[in-house]
């Protein structure tokens, strides 16, 4: 098998420039100049030995980075925070395995000085909505909604936030699709102009809606926890709430400055608050289509520091 070294490919997500030996497709693909953020190479097999200081699921802290088994698709081996070598397995496919996408960017992200947030952030009114929840709570549903609705993507299931130098935070543009069941995609489609839809991974379908573009950032004003209800929620639980949506939390604690992400994100819930609304759990396009017009005429709002 024949495995390309040259790193032609290029890509911008989540604020950074990447180059790869395979397309990154669920990247923007971009020409840019000069050197890229993050080099992603393809390796000949065998998988070489590295010393593992910690173990989390598939993965593992080692001394000199990271490695993550996608299944027996490829291994994936980060090295500082800008060098990622994806070594095939006995099922490689040929195309970048779903788990760069997640976990693997995640941990560039936070090795960075990034904080990686499962959620789906959108583009109201000039700013940022971000939706958590637990998997499955309708987070990429509600915000395909509310995309049709006038809004537009900035990313979906990872969102990466930065403070600026003032401790504003903002949302930085990430992949520009979005993963749906197929009956929410097929529901969806038509008003999202989302073209042909691309199956996905666990069954879903990428979608590619109105989005930002990909070197943008949109500040952000509002967070919206998918909850079993809508209570009130004092402080204390927003904090430990939005904290609960750092990416992969049990991994991001090996990760560096873990500490510096806990307190970013009790900064956040302080400045800005996190609002619970009831969890989609199953489909229904007149639930949906309430909860959006909710979120988005709250963020509409005079209040809303547009």
């Amino acid at each position: 098998m024949d495995y390309p070294h040259r790193n032609e490919n290029r890509a911008v997500a989540f604020g950074l420039r990447w180059s790869s030996a395979l397309p990154l497709r669920q990247f923007q693909c971009l020409e840019f100049e000069g050197p890229p953020d993050v080099a992603v190479t393809i390796a000949a097999p065998p998988v070489p030995a590295r010393t593992e200081l910690a173990r989390w699921g598939t993965g593992a802290v080692c001394s000199d980075g990271y490695r993550f088994s996608a299944d027996a698709e490829a291994i994936i081996d980060i090295f500082g925070a800008d060098r990622i070598a994806v070594t095939p397995g006995e099922n490689w496919t040929g195309e970048m395995p779903p788990h760069f996408f997640g976990t693997a960017t995640a941990v560039i992200l936070a090795s960075r000085g990034l904080i990686p947030l499962h959620g789906t952030a959108v583009e109201i009114a000039g700013c940022a909505v971000l939706l958590c929840g637990r998997s499955g709570g309708g987070k990429s549903t509600i915000g395909a909604k509310l995309i049709a609705l006038g809004g537009k993507l900035i990313s979906d299931d990872l969102t990466a936030l930065v403070m600026d130098p003032d401790g504003l935070p903002y949302v930085l543009a990430g992949r520009p699709g979005m993963r749906l069941h197929p009956d929410t995609a097929k529901a969806l489609s038509a008003s999202l102009d989302c073209g042909t839809p691309v199956p996905a991974l666990n069954g879903k379908l990428l979608v590619f809606p109105r989005r930002i573009a990909s070197f943008e950032r949109r500040l952000l004003a509002g967070v919206v926890m998918l909850d079993r209800d809508d209570a009130v929620l004092p402080l204390k639980l927003q904090i430990l709430l939005l904290r609960s949506q750092i990416f992969r939390p049990r991994l991001m604690h090996l990760v560096p400055n873990a500490m510096e992400r806990s307190k970013v994100t009790a900064e956040v819930a302080r400045k800005i608050g996190v609002a619970r609304m009831r969890e989609l759990r199953v489909y229904d396009e007149r639930t949906c289509l309430a909860l959006a017009q909710q979120i988005f005429a709250r963020c509409e709002s005079p209040a809303h520091p547009a």
